[in-house]
């Protein structure tokens, strides 16, 4: 399926600059935070995918509503199919609060599209701020707006970051390979 069809969908514009968050819907996920830096960017095309289901999906669509977002930030429940879903994305968002390894931010970047995360100890063993990605305090809603902002400003631009994630991952793969 082609981009623009997957993206129509999921009711993501074929121009909107997309943002995906996958994992499940309860508050370490911190899917709130985001929702709040978008909100304070007040920018129409930026649109806002999560993925996954859980205990806070009530609490997400207050806060959605509260910020007027409804039309731009979806819910888009228990995915199954998340290799489609990251070929519609531009970024991809990891806030967690605290992770173990953080695995959806791994397939993220292995499907090549860069990564704003959470500083947390799952995170720190594959990024590295303006390297790989971009890293912001879990609660400020500031520092990901500021690092969402430079990525929409920058989507256009070639950067060294994407041969920053082959390399990354390649290290974190044969890592995990030496390990076993």
């Amino acid at each position: 399926m082609k981009r623009d069809t997957l993206r129509k969908n999921l009711g993501i514009p074929e121009h909107a600059f997309h943002i995906v968050s996958a994992g499940e819907i309860n508050k370490n996920k911190n899917h709130r935070v985001v929702i709040e830096a978008i909100a304070k960017l007040a920018r129409s095309d930026i649109y806002y995918s999560i993925c996954g289901e859980g205990p806070n999906r009530k609490n997400l669509e207050t806060e959605i509503k509260k910020y007027g977002l409804s039309d731009r930030v979806f819910l888009q429940g228990y995915r199954n199919d998340m290799p489609k879903i990251w070929r519609t994305a531009d970024i991809s968002v990891f806030p967690s609060l605290r992770e173990g390894m953080g695995m959806a931010g791994l397939e993220a970047m292995a499907s090549g599209i860069p990564l704003i995360a959470a500083d947390n100890r799952g995170t720190r063993e594959y990024l590295i701020d303006q390297e790989n990605g971009l890293v912001c305090n879990a609660a400020s809603a500031d520092e990901f707006a500021k690092a969402i902002l430079s990525l929409y400003e920058n989507k256009n631009k070639d950067n060294d970051m994407p041969q920053g994630r082959r390399i990354q991952l390649k290290n974190f793969h044969s890592m995990s390979l030496r390990q076993k």
